[in-house]
């Protein structure tokens, strides 16, 4: 019996490594910025404080868009049962580990460098299990917040697959697909950001775990939409150098003046912030090309007939993951 080759996205693969390499060294510079940490170095450093701002402003957002895209090669109709019970496996199983073996010598750390608790690491399970319990799994929180996410859209997604949904996605195709019209994906999030309220502006900001639960399944259904469709993704690379000019100005203004401002700068710093709501979508939208034109050394030798929107399709062995824990087979880069 005759098999359909599987294809593979590089670019995916790419932005992957580009993404989760980013998370490990942002980690890995918190101990050396302004702001509070599980452990902190007893000297902060103000170069860090810039190159943690300049990773926060796409770093998560940039994830869950490659989340969502690998919900749409993953994602196949009829199997939506099959689609949720393999994201259980990827996602829950290492979030599980994560919280009974990682997390606790992370917050025993964190306690004991915070004047919390004194004592051995055995002596501090038991309040681990009691009342310190790290439910997402410290800094694992992205498993458990991308499964709930694609639990909670799988029923669009599955619509998104269907004639209406492929005829909607068109429409945004041709919307985008206008010069400089590819920004107008910034507005849903823009409108979020000031009806939610994140710094606190005008009323006392929520809680980081619900800010999450709030803005990050936007980027999960654009990633979706963005690979569902030929015509976004050309758009995309269209504007990514006008993305790069709106962008980096707003991160040296965020980065400036970071270590213990005054009450009045404060305020400063986060207007600023406001009116610079739309930098995750315009960092993503100039992230994305650029990682995409650097792997166009993949020609796919048999193009997927399955849609004439979509770019070549591609079945990982059914799914493609989303999650750091199982990475991705790659290519070595072509020598230029």
């Amino acid at each position: 019996m005759e098999t359909k080759p599987s294809l593979r996205r590089y670019d995916l693969d790419w932005l992957r490594v580009l993404a989760f390499t980013g998370v490990f060294f942002y980690h890995c510079a918190r101990f050396f910025n302004g702001s509070d940490w599980h452990v902190k170095n007893a000297e902060t450093s103000a170069v860090i404080d810039m190159l943690t701002s300049v990773f926060e402003m796409w770093g998560m957002p940039l994830i869950f868009i490659i989340s969502g895209a690998s919900v749409f090669f993953a994602l196949h109709p009829g199997r939506a049962l099959s689609f949720l019970r393999d994201r259980g496996l990827r996602l829950l199983v290492p979030l599980a580990f994560g919280i009974l073996v990682l997390a606790p010598p992370q917050i025993y750390l964190e306690r004991l460098t915070h004047g919390d608790f004194q004592g051995s690491f055995l002596q501090f399970l038991p309040r681990y299990f009691a009342g310190d319990f790290a439910w997402t799994g410290v800094h694992l929180w992205y498993l458990e917040y991308l499964f709930v996410f694609t639990l909670a859209l799988t029923p669009l997604f599955v619509w998104l697959k269907r004639p209406a949904g492929q005829r909607l996605i068109a429409g945004i195709s041709r919307i985008s697909v206008r010069p400089g019209a590819i920004f107008l994906w910034a507005l849903p999030y823009t409108l979020l950001f000031v009806v939610v309220d994140p710094l606190g502006l005008l009323r006392p900001s929520l809680s980081e775990a619900l800010l999450r639960l709030i803005i990050y399944p936007l980027f999960l259904v654009y990633g979706y939409v963005i690979y569902a469709d030929a015509g976004i993704q050309g758009a995309i690379i269209r504007q990514r150098r006008a993305a790069l000019v709106l962008v980096w100005p707003n991160g040296a203004r965020r980065s400036v003046g970071r270590q213990r401002p005054s009450r009045h700068q404060a305020r400063v710093m986060k207007a600023s912030r406001a009116a610079s709501a739309m930098r995750p979508v315009n960092i993503g939208v100039s992230v994305t090309p650029r990682v995409t034109w650097a792997s166009r050394s993949f020609k796919p030798s048999q193009p997927e007939p399955d849609s004439t929107r979509a770019l070549t399709s591609m079945e990982t062995r059914g799914t493609s993951t989303a999650s750091p824990t199982t990475p991705e087979r790659m290519p070595p880069p072509r020598v230029q």
